[in-house]
């Protein structure tokens, strides 16, 4: 008897791409684009496995397994979890209602077969001859970009994020606990990834497949941890809703160019809060902050500069210099035109 398989998402891309994998392993897929049309298919067909989103209109993923395990003849169904509700409050409630597994997106193909052939107490199925593990396909309206990178930099992630926006196409290459280089539009590195990890409306596609030689040399001389990618957006977004930041020149103001950079720092450093709110979980650990101001003012006093040239000059703590640059900009010692 060939086992069934219930997908339940909004998504109509996430549902088509699950239905072609595991048809092509062998499974009968039923899907539904909310919880009531999955609880009416799952009633009628009965399948040996559920897998759900949870935000979905009309019944959530949240009601549906409340009705699923109040079903006598569909409770004992296991009902799967697939979302991008990473909270562990979510996964505890998951837990509580009865979840026999919960899987955060983006996800790994071959963790959600795994966890289908566990619960399915089947052996593992052998991948057909010639078949290739789909790229992952999705919106950043459902995660961000920070969080999609961190999510494949942990899992130790080798391959190519590719993004399309009207403003323009771009890709990031992950190289394996690290961002190994980016290109958009017509940029290449540091000045790619400012305009990527601004982006809030792209169109991504994961292919876990990279050949580096694919990629011009100059995209690739780029190397950043997911935490600090994680950074490094906060700041970027933050300085975009507070200045001008379209163009990102920055100049020191003309009252402050004869200032030595002792008594710059003694003004950026002045206050215990700083005039734009940072979260405290995103301020650098103490004693970076005097050297990244005092590195950042030095490169200024010498020309005027943009952003990227900032973060290449600071080097290794990009997410430092930003800091910086936010310190000193909300106290006017910088102009960000």
């Amino acid at each position: 008897m060939i086992p069934s398989i219930l997908i339940v998402d909004d998504s109509a891309m996430v549902s088509s791409l699950l239905k072609e994998y595991f048809e092509k392993m062998g499974y009968t897929v039923f899907t539904a684009s909310n919880g009531k049309d999955a609880l009416e298919i799952a009633k009628r067909e009965v399948p040996e496995l559920i897998i759900s989103d949870i935000n979905m209109p009309i019944m959530d993923g949240w009601g549906l397994i409340a009705c699923i395990k109040d079903i006598p003849g569909l409770k004992e169904i296991p009902f799967v979890f697939l979302t991008v509700e990473n909270q562990d409050l979510d996964i505890k409630m998951a837990m509580d209602l009865g979840a026999a597994g919960y899987i955060t997106k983006p996800f790994s193909f071959d963790e959600l077969r795994a966890t289908v052939e566990t619960l399915l107490k089947r052996e593992k199925h052998e991948i057909p001859a010639g078949f290739k593990e789909p790229a992952f396909v999705g919106d950043l309206k459902q995660v961000s970009i920070d969080d999609l990178i961190h999510i494949y930099i942990d899992k130790d992630g080798r391959g190519t994020l590719f993004m399309y926006t009207e403003k323009g196409d771009g890709y990031l290459v992950l190289g394996g606990k690290s961002l190994a280089g980016c290109k958009f539009d017509v940029k290449y590195k540091e000045d790619a990834l400012i305009d990527i990890l601004l982006i809030k409306n792209a169109r991504f596609k994961f292919s876990p497949e990279i050949d580096q030689s694919e990629y011009p040399a100059s995209s690739l001389a780029i190397k950043r941890s997911a935490e600090d990618v994680k950074f490094e957006r906060y700041y970027l977004n933050l300085l975009a809703s507070h200045f001008n930041f379209e163009k990102r020149r920055i100049s020191i103001s003309p009252k402050f160019k004869t200032f030595p950079v002792s008594s710059l720092l003694d003004l950026a450093t002045g206050g215990i809060q700083s005039s734009i709110k940072i979260e405290e979980k995103y301020l650098p650990p103490s004693g970076m902050r005097l050297g990244s101001i005092e590195k950042l003012l030095n490169l200024l006093k010498k020309k005027d500069c943009s952003m990227s040239d900032c973060i290449i000059e600071i080097g290794q703590t990009p997410y430092y210099t930003l800091f910086a640059i936010i310190e000193v900009a909300s106290r006017k010692i910088i102009n960000i035109s």
